[in-house]
């Protein structure tokens, strides 16, 4: 759900969290493939502050703590949508907790040149 990761409105990580990205971590550790780390949110206006920022800041966190479990740096890309992608309907609460999601895209089909 939405609050899986973080607390509404809070771009820091919840001990949930950690927990379930040190697994993603470990096995990111075994994947040579890129990956993309892009942050969500749904179309209601933020208490705290506005959701492309906090998006971006919530995607952040997630690729703060991967580099914190020694993947490297240069793997990895990072994207803030706001509410610009939802994948389920802004107008009922179920549909708003969809689009707040943070979602991690290991990248596995190689770009023109192929992986090197």
């Amino acid at each position: 759900n939405d609050e899986l990761l973080f607390d509404s409105g809070q771009h820091v990580l919840n001990e949930r969290a950690q927990y379930i990205l040190k697994q993603i971590a470990e096995v990111l550790h075994y994947l040579q493939a890129d990956v993309n780390i892009s942050g969500h949110a749904d179309s209601l206006p933020g208490t705290l502050m506005p959701n492309d920022e906090l998006s971006g800041l919530r995607a952040l966190s997630v690729l703060e703590f991967m580099l914190q479990n020694h993947l490297l740096e240069r793997r990895f890309s990072l994207s803030g949508y706001g509410s610009n992608l939802p994948i389920a309907d802004n107008d009922t609460e179920e549909g708003r907790a969809q689009n707040i999601r943070v979602e991690i895209l290991v990248i596995t089909m190689p770009f023109f040149g192929g992986y090197q």
